[in-house]
């Protein structure tokens, strides 16, 4: 990729004051769900942490999971905050001070974020990977292909974000709304045109990803899990369906849908008639599927059928679980117009996937050990 470790620095406009001019407040607000507006001011950036914000900026106060950010008004004033933007309907403004009540606080905070950053992610094609389990094997999978058809790209996920210039490890699987806004300025000015971003259940839920626009959208599984949150089965899968609806956009052009699972099929039916394309992908059926699998501890090959043809896929990923994910990204990789050579190209180059299933050459007379984020297998050859 010829890209460059960094530890993660939350981007900010003091950095960026190249190419991120100020705006007025008015200009802040543009498109965000204002219920009551009063003052005008110059904004030089914006940030929902009270301890983080700068004079001359604005600060989004907003309910969280654990607090409430309109208890930290007063702090961020001191800081230097020139503006309030507060999802509070109990809280009144402050006098002579400009601020903005707003319906909801995590959908102005992507308003916000969109618009001081210059929509970035509407100027890139981003696809959206969300699923139980295989979103970040998927991910590099699909950005592989996408530097195998030397298109620029940006991934956004669990182990990592990658620029095309840098690499930087991820404090959350779908950052805030602020901090993905600055991560794709931060891919669109080196050069990005496409995104890969994992889609996680709770930021469906909480909003984070509202305003994006999603090109391709894909759906891997549904398991038992996050119930912890989500407190039901039927809420965890109606924040998963979140990014077939579109998230305050329009639906995705393309949904890619793994037939073999029940909430697939019923995505499926879902999709037909929202997105103007609708991809099936299993392991023995739908219009993408494996045949003449072939699966040793040097990895899998098979022959990808798909509707324009079958293509030979000779992947170093081991385990069946990978199948789907190759097969998975191959679907999103059509969808993106990938050519064969690129597809075949980049699935070869896709050799590990930082803390997934990896395989660890342990010498002949055990074989190898293939070691995921939290399960250690061993297999003979």
């Amino acid at each position: 990729m010829g890209t460059t470790k960094e530890m993660w620095q939350s981007p900010s406009p003091r950095n960026s004051t190249d190419i991120i001019l100020p705006m007025d407040f008015s200009q802040l607000l543009d498109g965000a769900e204002v219920l009551l507006f009063q003052g005008s001011a110059e904004i030089k950036g914006l940030d929902y942490d009270s301890r983080r914000v700068r004079r001359g900026w604005a600060f989004v106060a907003m309910r969280g999971e654990k607090t409430d950010g309109n208890r930290y008004i007063d702090q961020a004033i001191a800081n230097g905050a020139v503006a309030i933007v507060s999802d509070s309907a109990e809280l009144p403004p402050r006098p002579d001070y400009p601020w903005a009540r707003v319906a909801h606080g995590r959908r102005a905070l992507a308003r916000l974020s969109a618009n001081f950053y210059h929509r970035p992610a509407e100027r890139l094609l981003s696809t959206g990977i969300t699923g139980t389990n295989g979103k970040t094997t998927t991910a590099f999978i699909l950005e592989a292909i996408l530097n195998a058809a030397r298109r620029r790209s940006a991934l956004v996920g669990t182990v990592e974000y990658h620029l095309p210039d840098k690499i930087i490890p991820a404090p959350h699987t779908t950052p805030e709304p602020l901090e993905l806004m600055q991560v794709l300025s931060q891919a669109l000015a080196a050069g990005a045109t496409e995104a890969v971003m994992e889609v996680s259940s709770h930021a469906l839920e909480q909003q984070r990803v509202f305003g994006v626009p999603f090109d391709v959208a894909v759906f891997s599984n549904l398991t038992r899990d996050r119930l912890d949150y989500h407190l039901t089965f039927e809420n965890y899968f109606a924040a998963k369906r979140m990014l077939f609806e579109g998230c305050g956009t329009e639906p995705p052009r393309c949904a890619v849908l793994n037939l073999d699972d029940e909430y697939g099929r019923e995505l499926l039916r879902f999709c037909r008639g929202r997105s103007s394309l609708v991809y099936s992908y299993g392991l023995d059926a739908g219009d993408f599927h494996a045949r003449n699998l072939r699966m040793t501890p040097a990895g899998n090959c098979f022959q990808l059928v798909t509707p324009a043809g079958e293509i030979e896929i000779r992947s170093p990923l081991t385990g069946r679980v990978n199948v789907y994910n190759v097969i998975a990204a191959c679907a999103a990789a059509c969808a993106r117009d990938c050519t064969v050579e690129q597809i075949t190209n980049g699935i070869l180059s896709a050799a590990r996937v930082p803390g997934r299933f990896e395989r660890v050459d342990a010498g002949h007379a055990l074989g190898f050990t293939g070691v995921n984020s939290s399960t250690v297998y061993r297999e003979k050859p």
